[in-house]
Parts: structure tokens; sequence; C-alpha cells
């Protein structure tokens, strides 16, 4: 099976988008952010808000992270769900990372960070402080834009040599 995936434009569409947030951000952004990529809401609550976001492959979610009432992160699948299961959906969807990666690469430039293994995202600092990754997860691709904040601390982490994929408890017996 192959996976489907977000087109050039409609990748070009999101990074130009996400890139141009400021942070911080507060919650009313959400609204026009949604209307000007054409997602449709569907939850609003005080922790976030879930769009559904169409593509030529179809319909995915954009889940809107809140906190304090103010965004920390906006996440969209823009890949096809895959059976993690299945050698070559896994085949597809590590093609499908690649593509996306390379679409956002040709736009932002060279990557800030290259996190490789079996669940790899690419991250490049964007102006305004915060940070747009492309990550391959279980059964997906996802765009990600993260808050100023929580860039920096990923900065912290990263200029200190803590793995990326290391949990917030190791250190605790």
């Amino acid at each position: 099976m192959t996976v489907d995936q977000a087109t050039i434009d409609e990748v070009r569409t999101i990074v130009d988008i996400f890139s141009a947030l400021t942070w911080p951000a507060p919650k009313a952004e959400i609204y026009p952010v949604a209307e000007s990529l054409g997602w449709t809401l569907r939850s609003d609550r005080e922790k976030g808000v879930d769009c559904i976001a169409s593509f030529s492959f179809g319909r995915s979610l954009a889940t809107i992270a809140l906190l304090r009432g103010m965004i920390s992160e906006i996440s969209v699948a823009v890949s096809s769900r895959t059976d993690e299961a299945d050698e070559g959906d896994r085949r597809s969807l590590a093609l499908a990372y690649s593509d996306t990666r390379s679409v956002v690469e040709g736009i932002l430039g060279e990557p800030s960070r290259v996190h490789r293994g079996t669940f790899p995202k690419t991250s490049w600092d964007l102006a305004s402080g915060g940070r747009l990754a492309v990550a391959r997860v279980k059964r997906e691709v996802l765009l990600i834009v993260i808050h100023e904040e929580f860039a920096d601390v990923e900065r912290f982490e990263e200029a200190r040599g803590i793995p990326g994929d290391r949990g917030p408890l190791a250190d605790i017996p």
C-alpha cells in the first residue's frame, strides 16, 4: 500500500502560516489560522482545539494544544494513516517523511536538528523563536510548530547533549 501525503503546495501553505506566528500566540489566533488553512473546527476546549484539515489525499486531524490560554503546539497529520504492522506501509511512510522533510528544507533551508531512529524528527528554528518540525510517528507523518518557550527547552537540552527521545523521569530511580 502507498501512503498518501500532502502536496508541495499544501505543505508550503502550512509552513508559511506556521512560520508567521508570533509568540506568545493567544488562543484567539487559532481561528484565523484554521480559517486560512481551510480547517473545520471540531472541538474547542480550555486545553486545546481540534480541527479537521482537508488535503488532496483526504481529511486528517489538526490538534492545537493550549497552555495558560496561549498556543503551545499545533500539529497536523500530512499523510494518510498506515498499518504499522505492514512492512510495505512502513517503507511508504518513511518515503512520505523524507518527501515532506525535503519540501520543508526547500522552504526553510538547513534544519537546526535532525533526530534519527525509529521515529525520526527534523526541526527548524523559526525567526519568531518557535520551532517547526516534520516527525514520523507510528502511523503517520506530522507537521508541528511549537511555542518559543518549548523550543528554548529543546535547544537547551540539545546544547547539553540530552537526547530528544529521553523521558523526563529517566534519571529518577
